[in-house]
């Protein structure tokens, strides 16, 4: 899809792996994160939004808590695979 919007003469600007910005010919400002590309800790929150989430990364992301309220970051772990089954409690034990 980027190759394609290239070839359309739109401007894709890559300021990181997995993060892309379309500018030019567009009439509001566009992002596009490619989940599958995201790498290191800073984008941990962009990976919780996806069902692909590691363990690691899930507990990063409790642990650094990066200005989430517990409620946005419990959300966000209960929807990756690994983390189905876990209760409010054991995620809070992280939080605390």
């Amino acid at each position: 899809m980027l190759r394609e919007l290239e070839r359309k003469d739109f401007i894709v600007h890559s300021p990181c792996k997995g993060i892309y910005y379309i500018e030019e010919k567009v009439y509001f400002p566009t992002q596009i994160v490619v989940s599958r590309e995201l790498e290191g800790e800073q984008h941990v929150w962009l990976q919780a939004l996806t069902k692909k989430m590691d363990k690691e990364s899930a507990k990063r992301l409790l642990l650094q808590k990066m200005g989430l309220d517990f409620e946005s970051a419990y959300q966000a772990i209960i929807k990756t695979e690994i983390y189905q089954s876990v209760s409010r409690e054991q995620v809070s034990e992280y939080w605390n």
